[in-house]
């Protein structure tokens, strides 16, 4: 059965805004690794390969992020930005490489034009030269929070001069919003699950850095105050956080990336989820919209 995944496409459609030389063979590489991800086993010998790499990665000066996505559930890892535990990533490697994807090879090939190419093609010569490409494939569901903890860390780092920092967490139910947004450190965390989202608003007006703030928050007939202090950075974070209403008040969209499979996989007490919040994730354009995806 076709999982119930987001469209190849909007992640192909990124990658080529990123890297606009892409020719059709780096395409092909794309939708293969997507499909296949590694698309070999790996052997003894890989872990040298991937320490020689990780060594040769140090001349690199591109600032890709730590890692960036081919599809919702494959992810390539860039060496040049790797501070990790490089035994840990060999082992995701070696277990992505096992994992047997549902996906149609050929149907996507076909819709880009493509003919099926024998082994596993190496990038293209002017995107090896641009680009200098040096990554390992991985299967998202292998990837530790401390990886997309470090990935969001490293963005707001980038950004902070700007301050105030209004951040919008955005993803479907059960994405990790709220474990990855709650572990960054020295910020005013706002969660928008089960909230008056009107009031959310009236909340956002008030933001003045170093003042006091206090909302009312709910969790089913529970209802408690929350207080503290506006910091540099603000994260607002739950379900519906970047309606239409609310974007105003944002410097920045990241979305946790994530399929309903994976929702529905998750959702191990049943929670019935909202329709209309999920005709909301379905029709805004997160992946190609957000700022970044974790």
């Amino acid at each position: 059965m076709e999982r119930n995944r987001l469209n190849i496409d909007l992640f192909i459609e990124r990658n080529l805004k990123k890297y606009p030389l892409s020719t059709s063979v780096d395409i092909y590489k794309l939708i293969f690794q997507a499909c296949n991800l590694t698309g070999h086993i790996i052997s003894s010998d890989s872990y040298n390969y991937l320490l020689n790499e990780y060594h040769d990665s140090f001349n690199l000066s591109l600032h890709k992020e730590l890692y960036e996505f081919i599809d919702s559930d494959v992810v390539r890892v860039n060496l040049e930005s790797f501070s990790f535990d490089l035994i840990e990533l060999f082992n995701i490697v070696r277990k992505s490489s096992l994992v047997k994807l549902n996906k149609d090879f050929y149907k996507l090939l076909e819709a880009y034009g493509l003919r099926k190419m024998d082994g596993i093609p190496h990038h293209s010569d002017i995107y090896r030269e641009k680009y200098r490409p040096s990554y390992r494939v991985c299967y998202l569901d292998y990837l530790p929070i401390t990886y997309r903890i470090y990935k969001l860390n490293k963005f707001i780092a980038d950004q902070i001069d700007e301050g105030p920092l209004v951040i919008a967490v955005e993803g479907l139910p059960f994405s990790g919003k709220s474990a990855i947004a709650g572990r960054i450190p020295d910020a005013t965390i706002i969660d928008t699950t089960n909230q008056d989202l009107y009031m959310i608003r009236e909340l956002l007006e008030t933001i003045e850095v170093g003042k006091s703030y206090s909302y009312k928050s709910r969790f089913g007939i529970l209802e408690d105050t929350k207080r503290g202090i506006w910091k540099d950075i603000v994260i607002v974070q739950g379900r519906g956080c970047y309606l239409p209403f609310l974007r105003k008040y944002y410097s920045y969209m990241v979305y946790i990336v994530s399929d309903e499979d994976t929702m529905n996989k998750r959702n191990i007490n049943g929670e019935d989820i909202d329709k209309d919040i999920l005709d909301y994730y379905r029709s805004y354009d997160f992946i190609n919209k957000a700022d970044i995806l974790i």
